[in-house]
């Protein structure tokens, strides 16, 4: 009873993990008791460097729970995966592993091999105590089976006893779990993706907490909810109040902020911040606090009836759920005007996100003096892998060099603050 704050395991220090988010834990089941509608928050935290938080809804298998101190033995295995195209046969190889997560690299590995499989099912594991097969990309509807399958632990059991052997049973049916995927320092060529699962809803889908809070702590943070088809699925708690469903918190740092389709708060914090508001009646903050003069903070209201306030500093506010001067922020048909050195330049209306990487590709047109538009292209994976505004420059000055704008022009890309 209450308003529970539910912390999910997302801290480099914890050492046991699994999470069930209940906020109610048997209240509003007409056993315990009815439910007292209180607004259960389950806290998602990043940590002091720069994180990229993604929440989404998928379904999941989930293994019995066991104890495999000392480790555990497999031999090889075969059985059935079923993401609703017909059952695809793994074989997972024989080996020894300390942790779960070692097993569950070693089963990734057979899965990538298989084109019906790869990118569509990844093993997880829960813990060291329990492993899970997780559906990617399909959201809480999806589609997920499996096939009777024994990995291993304890000896065989005698007849009568508990099986306490880490298994798999086809009779079972795939559950809904809230998944938090959280890279730290996603920049940095050997970064590590964390994939944590936890179950959120009873049997009937009947959600147990009813807000949702991501915490960027420090550092330059990317906080989303994914949108699309594996968005968390939050339309029975729109129906239910006008509480804020997602709360997302920059914290100090260069943020970017994507909200749900529903009635979020997001505020960036100090720093230069973006922020998207999405659908619902959002509260959106460049910086809710004192925050810093040489802010520059870009706020994308979406859909619904937002309120956009900016902070301290430069602040861009726009009605639109995306920028409608496309990702590198200039306004369709803009003209150069002349500086005070006799240069003619087109400014951007905001500043570009400091890792350098689009979210989509940009496709504009240049001319000069009436000229035919020249156009120029430069899409979203060439970008993938940047890790500065600078980077972007340079990309973008080469695929400028490679049109012709006339003999007496040449076009530099230049970073203004």
């Amino acid at each position: 009873a209450g308003i529970d704050m539910l912390v999910m395991d997302t801290s480099t220090l914890y050492s046991e993990f699994g999470d069930r988010l209940d906020g109610h834990f048997g209240y509003g089941d007409q056993i315990s008791g009815p439910d007292d509608n209180a607004t259960d928050i389950v806290l998602i935290e990043g940590t002091t460097g720069n994180d990229r938080i993604l929440v989404s809804e998928e379904v999941a298998l989930l293994s019995n729970v066991v104890s495999i101190e000392g480790g555990l033995a497999i031999d090889a295995v075969s059985f059935h995966l079923n993401i609703g195209t017909g059952p695809v046969p793994v074989t997972v190889e024989a080996g020894t592993f300390a942790e779960l997560v070692e097993l569950a690299d070693h089963v990734n590995e057979a899965i990538n091999q298989l084109d019906d499989l790869r990118g569509h099912v990844e093993a997880v594991a829960v813990g060291n105590s329990q492993l899970a097969f997780l559906r990617c990309g399909a959201g809480r509807f999806g589609k997920l089976a499996i096939s009777d399958v024994t990995f291993g632990g304890p000896e065989e059991p005698d007849p009568g006893e508990p099986d306490y052997r880490l298994s798999f049973s086809a009779s079972q049916a795939a559950v809904a779990q809230l998944v938090v995927d959280v890279t730290v320092d996603p920049l940095q060529i050997d970064a590590q993706t964390s994939t944590l699962i936890g179950t959120w809803r009873r049997s009937d889908g009947t959600p147990v907490v009813e807000q949702f809070r991501v915490s960027g702590l420090s550092g330059d943070d990317t906080l989303e909810f994914v949108s699309g088809i594996n968005a968390v699925d939050v339309s029975e708690l729109v129906a239910r109040s006008d509480d804020f469903i997602g709360v997302l918190d920059g914290g100090p740092g260069n943020d970017v902020l994507r909200g749900t389709g529903a009635r979020d708060r997001l505020d960036g914090g100090s720093g230069s911040d973006i922020v998207y508001g999405m659908g619902g009646d959002d509260r959106l903050w460049g910086d809710s606090g004192i925050g810093i003069p040489s802010d520059f903070d870009v706020l994308y209201a979406g859909a619904g009836n937002d309120d956009v306030l900016g902070g301290q500093g430069q602040n861009a506010l726009f009605a639109w759920s995306i920028a409608p001067s496309g990702p590198l922020q200039f306004l369709d048909g803009a003209s150069a005007s002349r500086t005070s050195l006799g240069e003619l330049q087109i400014d951007a209306v905001a500043p570009l996100a400091s890792h350098g990487q689009l979210s989509q590709d940009v496709r504009l047109a240049l001319t000069v003096d009436g000229q035919t538009l020249r156009p120029i292209t430069l899409t979203w994976s060439e970008t993938a892998n940047n890790a500065s505004v600078a980077d972007l420059i340079k990309q973008l000055q080469l695929k400028i060099d490679n049109v012709t704008l006339g003999a007496a022009f040449k076009i530099e890309l230049k970073d203004v603050p």
